[in-house]
């Protein structure tokens, strides 16, 4: 059967469908379902943008319930073209996948079709945003296998249409490599949306950018990973109270940290509210490791 045109969107014979009408309600109006309803047919790209970003709002207003998510790929493959398939097909599989017990026959096979398809689909968004890459599915699609996310290469003249486009992203990455976009990047209003930030290997200058953001309110992941931080660095980081006591998961790998340093951290506990610290790859002792456990004894600690 031949798909409609991507330019028109079809709209259910049963026109009951809260769910459906309901998004469709928020995006382009009462008036115009009406008329959609009457004609079996929206027209416009605006139109079907607006619905788009309206399917993608109620996923992001609520990230735990399937069903927005599930409605979108049903709408996605209702508008024919092998990337809305492959979109839609990558949510199904996703919502599926962990129902699946391990020692299934189908867990294997799907988690390589979620692979292949995944790689797949950043491709497509890498292609459509010049090079910016995906990470793990970056148009929204994520929800078990990994965040939703993408790396930044060339980014910053993008971003408006990017998160516009794509609402559910909600983690940077940056290396040393990169690093060089953070003077423009950190006067973004999109970073209010912005969870999980990793800074891996990146110099001192780049990390006090970041903490310096007024954007970044709603920081909950930072990963400073490879990053040279040592003790003053960390009394810098730890000065910064209100992006600090906001995490959840802070990641000091591999950051130049001694035995020496963990009084530092023992002396913000009280401001800290961190479910997992990940201090591995520093050179902390055992005595060092337990006064840190008995300090924090609500988070998880890896050395």
């Amino acid at each position: 059967m031949e798909s409609e045109p991507r330019d028109r969107v079809p709209i259910p014979d049963d026109q009951t469908d809260p769910d459906y009408t309901e998004l469709v309600q928020k995006a382009i109006g009462k008036d115009a379902v009406k008329l959609a309803a009457s004609e079996k047919v929206i027209s416009t790209e605006k139109e079907i943008d607006n619905i788009e970003q309206a399917f993608l709002q109620d996923i992001k207003e609520h990230p735990d319930d399937d069903a927005p998510r599930l409605i979108y790929a049903d709408w996605l493959f209702d508008q024919g073209g092998q990337e809305n398939e492959d979109r839609a097909r990558l949510i199904h599989l996703e919502t599926e996948f962990p129902k699946i017990a391990t020692d299934d026959p189908l867990f294997l096979s799907k988690l390589k079709e979620i692979n292949k398809l995944k790689d797949k689909v950043d491709l497509e968004f890498k292609e459509k945003y010049n090079g910016v890459e995906g990470v793990g599915g970056a148009w929204g699609l994520s929800k078990n296998i990994y965040p939703s996310s993408i790396k930044i290469t060339e980014f910053i003249g993008q971003a408006e249409d990017m998160l516009r486009e794509n609402p559910l992203i909600d983690a940077l990455y940056l290396d040393n490599k990169n690093q060089s976009v953070l003077p423009e990047l950190v006067n973004c209003p999109f970073l209010k949306d912005i969870k999980e930030m990793h800074l891996e290997s990146c110099n001192f200058e780049s990390i006090q950018l970041v903490l310096n953001c007024p954007y970044l309110s709603n920081l909950r992941v930072l990963s400073l990973e490879g990053s040279w931080i040592g003790s003053t660095g960390l009394q810098t980081l730890l000065s910064y109270p209100l992006k600090m006591s906001n995490l959840d998961q802070f990641d000091l790998s591999k950051t130049g940290l001694i035995t020496e340093d963990i009084q530092i951290l023992i002396n913000s506990s009280n401001s800290l509210n961190l479910k997992y610290l990940n201090l591995k790859g520093n050179n902390i002792d055992e005595v060092g490791q337990e006064n840190l456990r008995q300090n924090f004894p609500n988070t998880e600690i890896t050395f």
